[in-house]
């Protein structure tokens, strides 16, 4: 029955989870393995026992940084079809918490705006990775109310706004490591507060939406993952505390450092993923970012400092 849940997802069932695992909450750099197997993250490679393929792998030649990364790809299974899938081709998942065959996910009581990492695609044509993050809370069921989703193309990258409507595409370099931060569109407006947080990316979005069918050979690789105040699973935590006034604004913002006057690298992404302004070795622990030129809505602000990262939300009327 349990090898049957991978193939039998439906859009919003999939997100469903049971029990948080409580003891993985970091690692979200993919640094730590055991065999082959990544701490703190579950994958199929435990029906390698079944006659399952590998479809996650340490990788260590061209990581994104760090000594090492994840492979994930979509293998061919003989008798797959036999446990609900549609085909004998099944996409590799990497799941933050555990396996995507049973409880996901780690616990979380904010809710974050956005999710940084780092990816590469190498999606056969006519397949589309994912990566997504889901914010849920546990009412009479596990109920998901916030999310963000990157799909991977053989030429490029999307983000899904909250209504799963394509926002405008990345060009990528397929093959080549991309960094991205990409939105959390929260449904409840606020309304509700998140009991856990769930990361899943697969080399084939197929097999848990049905479409498009898998094919052998789609590959993303991830690294270093970043969730903004989630400091239960952030390698990064909040030691860099800075504030950034006025917001919203119509004229400028102000970005103050209130743990140091450490230097600052400090860089402005719209909702869209795209690099609008950037700013390295800011010293003093305080700057103005001048409005002059930028386009009315959101931005989200990253700023590093003593090897610390935070992202904030910002909007600009």
């Amino acid at each position: 029955m349990m090898k049957k849940l991978l193939f039998t997802f439906a859009t919003g069932a999939f997100l469903a989870t049971g029990a948080i695992a409580q003891s993985n909450l970091h690692n979200l750099n993919l640094e730590t393995w055991t065999g082959n197997e990544c701490t703190g993250w579950g994958t199929l490679n435990s029906y390698m026992a079944f006659g399952a393929p590998q479809t996650v792998f340490e990788e260590t030649t061209d990581p994104g940084e760090g000594l090492s990364s994840a492979k994930i790809s979509t293998e061919y299974w003989l008798g797959a079809t036999s446990l609900g899938a549609s085909s004998d081709t099944v996409s590799g998942f990497l799941t933050l918490g555990g396996p995507i065959t049973g409880a996901i996910g780690l616990p979380c009581t904010t809710t974050p705006d956005s999710m940084s990492f780092m990816f590469k695609g190498e999606v056969v044509s006519g397949d589309t990775a994912l990566i997504l993050v889901s914010l849920s809370v546990y009412d009479t069921a596990q109920n998901t109310f916030a999310q963000g989703m990157l799909l991977v193309y053989d030429s490029g990258a999307v983000f899904l706004d909250a209504f799963g409507q394509q926002l405008s595409q990345i060009t990528t370099n397929n093959g080549a490591w991309n960094s991205v931060t990409i939105p959390i569109w929260d449904f409840s407006f606020g309304a509700l507060t998140p009991d856990s947080l769930q990361i899943i990316c697969a080399s084939s979005s197929g097999s848990l939406f049905g479409s498009p069918l898998p094919l052998i050979g789609s590959t993303i690789y991830v690294d270093n993952f970043f969730v903004p105040y989630f400091s239960s699973v952030g390698e990064r935590d909040e030691d860099v505390k800075f504030s950034v006034y006025p917001n919203p604004s119509s004229d400028y913002f102000v970005i103050k450092n209130g743990s140091s006057k450490s230097d600052m690298d400090v860089q402005m992404i719209d909702i869209n993923g795209k690099f609008v302004r950037s700013y390295t070795d800011v010293s003093g622990g305080e700057m103005t970012i001048d409005g002059n030129g930028l386009a009315r809505g959101a931005y989200f602000i990253k700023v590093t400092s003593g090897g610390k990262q935070v992202i904030k939300q910002v909007v600009f009327e």
